[in-house]
């Protein structure tokens, strides 16, 4: 599978979210789950799919697979907003294109699909290019850099290549998402 883009939703009107059935590769009139304004989700390619799948926590806060309908949300990549604990804030690139984030928990982290020995604590500045989510595992988002806290700069934590970090597995809100 390709890898995908994480969002975020600037619609004002909840976005329908449906069932796909892959094998008749119909999106169907089942309402799976919705995304809300100012929520995160993920759109990747539809590769072997017919129509782009979108990665998103439903209706029982769990995270799924669906399509959009004919509704499709206003988005802005998700690196552009970053929230202070409870609002979206808008967020610069640095000189070399990459935006800050901030870990607001601990959270695993993963080399490909290795998953580290050493969770990185909640505090610890992340250094995201782009938005893009894993291929594989698309609740994952790719990170170039990163500062735990105490240190002064931020370091390669895969030199040469990126890092992965979940960034709607433990909520897709401003408030409550692992990656602000």
């Amino acid at each position: 599978m390709d890898n995908g883009t994480a969002y975020i939703s600037k619609s004002t009107n909840a976005v329908p979210v449906y069932k796909y059935t892959e094998d008749t590769h119909q999106v169907t009139n089942i309402q799976i789950g919705a995304i809300y304004m100012n929520e995160c989700f993920g759109i990747h390619p539809a590769g072997e799919w017919d129509n782009d799948f979108v990665v998103f926590r439903n209706a029982s806060g769990v995270v799924d697979v669906g399509v959009f309908g004919n509704e499709k949300p206003i988005k802005i990549k998700y690196v552009e907003r970053k929230s202070n604990g409870s609002t979206l804030l808008v967020n610069s690139p640095d000189s070399e294109g990459y935006y800050t984030h901030t870990l607001s928990k601990a959270m695993n982290w993963y080399i490909k699909k290795t998953q580290q020995p050493k969770a990185l604590p909640a505090g610890t500045q992340l250094k995201i290019k782009d938005a893009t989510t894993g291929g594989d595992h698309y609740t994952r988002m790719a990170c170039r850099k990163a500062k735990q806290p105490g240190e002064n700069v931020f370091t390669e934590l895969n030199p040469g290549d990126v890092f992965y970090v979940d960034y709607i597995t433990t909520g897709s809100m401003p408030g409550n998402r692992s990656i602000y």
